[in-house]
């Protein structure tokens, strides 16, 4: 690996002959990697979330990773890399929240129960303020939350999520 010069100005990054001196590490820094078995063996725990309206990043993208990183590191095994990673895909919210969705979620709470009661969330409450009143959890993929058919349809605890 070559290191960067010392006067090195990334303002003045030249696309033709600098990606090479940054290529060495890019199996270390680059958010692209499906390779995880590392992390997950130190114990590791990784919720991410994305909005399906994002106009900015796919949330197809964000799934077909996961995908690979089921196929690299869980050995095909959904069950066993959702013991260390899942995701949440969040219909109708746009980049970083807003939109028509329920964006308003806790993921710093679940993600420090699962570290810290072994509690891996297969949902997250949320709320909006494009539905006010309105509950429903955000399922862990690839489920999705849908109405049981009773209760009341405002309240989380009317729905569940299937796969």
């Amino acid at each position: 690996m070559t290191p960067p010069a010392p006067n090195f100005d990334p303002l003045k990054f030249d696309f033709d002959k600098d990606p090479a001196r940054v290529a060495d590490t890019a199996k270390l820094n680059d958010a692209t990697g499906t390779y995880l078995a590392s992390f997950a063996a130190h114990g590791g725990k990784l919720l991410l979330f994305q909005g399906l309206s994002d106009p900015v990043f796919s949330a197809n993208d964000l799934v077909r990773w996961y995908k690979q990183v089921v196929e690299v590191t869980g050995g095909g095994d959904l069950e066993a890399t959702r013991r260390f990673v899942r995701i949440f895909i969040i219909p109708g919210m746009t980049h970083c929240g807003e939109g028509q969705a329920f964006d308003d979620f806790d993921p710093l709470a679940a993600i420090e129960g699962w570290i810290n009661q072994d509690k891996a969330p297969d949902s997250l409450a949320a709320g909006s303020k494009a539905f006010p009143g309105k509950h429903q959890p955000i399922c862990a993929y690839p489920t999705q939350a849908a109405y049981d058919g009773k209760g009341n349809p405002d309240e989380i605890a009317s729905y569940s999520c299937r796969g």
